[in-house]
């Protein structure tokens, strides 16, 4: 005649539903009371509390808040009159803390000396993601060797997004530094990273073109190698260009060629210098490396490539054509 519905566990800190239904609403009372008690204290956790089906109606949830308890297991006490009969049960409810991640991100990974290190932090809460608006009760930042450096407490979170900062000593310890956080509650700590280093930018770069393609029948094709400056200027110096076949044993080829370059230059190739159609092999990808050595200060920098060898030299694809084919009638397609 009736039938109570709730879940096995309940999220702390969250609203749970326990529903009643019954078969014959007519009942002049339809009614429970419902108390909820961890296994090992005698103060309820959730004190009585009535849940009344409406005249008329055969089913009715109601909304039911759970504390934020560090019990893990409680007994729940049905007590009441559904469909005219009398009830009374106990049942055993798991009690879960609430689901929640800490996100934290900064403006980089790697920091030079004296920079300054921006971050922010969000926290969202249950499985729909809800964003944290609760305080933060410590934020810091650790050196390399565990030394706290920064350290926020009771940060207010109004908004549910913070943004804290800090700059970086002239001389600070090299490595991998970490931002912790403790949030609310039980919840874990979080930790972020990043590395604080001395470091230059390359002085120049080299890149390496390939061509739009390759067929097995072309006897020469062409990659381009460019050495700039950062700020766009070309690099003058000595190139070294070093083609590999993709091939293994006896069909493996590899050639290096030695030029000067100023910027950009084309590099010629011919397909008989790397056996792109041998007797007992074909090419169907060639590997281009492109080191350059700078005039006067003798720095190296490299780049690579990788072009594919089409054996098709064409391909058709039907995009329509007509349903059937009819004897003696023409037939079109596109």
């Amino acid at each position: 005649n009736y039938v109570i519905t709730t879940p096995r566990k309940w999220t702390t800190g969250e609203t749970v539903q326990v529903c009643i239904f019954v078969s014959d609403p007519s009942s002049s009372e339809n009614s429970i009371n419902i108390e909820l008690k961890a296994d090992n204290s005698e103060e309820p956790i959730i004190p009585w509390r009535i849940i009344q089906l409406p005249p008329g109606r055969t089913e009715f949830c109601d909304k039911v808040l759970v504390p934020s308890v560090t019990y893990r297991n409680a007994k729940l006490q049905i007590k009441g009159t559904l469909g005219g009969e009398k009830i009374s049960y106990n049942k055993d409810i798991t009690l879960a803390t609430g689901v929640a991640k800490t996100f934290i991100q900064t403006d980089k990974f790697l920091y030079k000396p004296g920079q300054e290190v921006q971050f922010r932090m969000l926290t969202v809460n249950g499985p729909f993601l809800k964003i944290s608006t609760e305080q933060y009760p410590l934020i810091w930042v650790e050196t390399p060797s565990g030394s706290r450096i920064v350290q926020w407490n009771n940060v207010e979170n109004l908004s549910g997004l913070i943004h804290r900062s800090f700059t970086l000593s002239e001389e600070p310890e090299e490595g991998t530094y970490k931002i912790g956080v403790r949030p609310m509650g039980n919840a874990d700590q979080v930790y972020r990273t990043f590395k604080v280093e001395e470091y230059t930018l390359p002085r120049f770069e080299v890149t390496v073109k390939p061509p739009k393609y390759i067929l097995g029948t072309d006897t020469e094709f062409s990659f381009t190698v460019c050495a700039k400056y950062t700020y766009g200027q070309p690099v003058k110096g000595n190139l070294t260009f070093e083609l590999d076949n993709g091939g293994w044993g006896s069909s493996k080829k590899t050639i290096t060629l030695n030029r000067q370059i100023s910027g950009c230059m084309d590099v010629p190739i011919l397909a008989d210098d790397i056996q792109m159609n041998g007797d007992d092999y074909f090419v169907y990808s060639v590997s281009a490396k492109a080191t350059v050595e700078e005039d006067g200060t003798g720095e190296v920098f490299s780049g690579k490539a990788r072009a594919d060898v089409d054996r098709t030299a064409l391909k058709f694809e039907s995009v329509s054509r007509e349903e059937y084919m009819k004897p003696n009638v023409p037939f079109t397609g596109k």
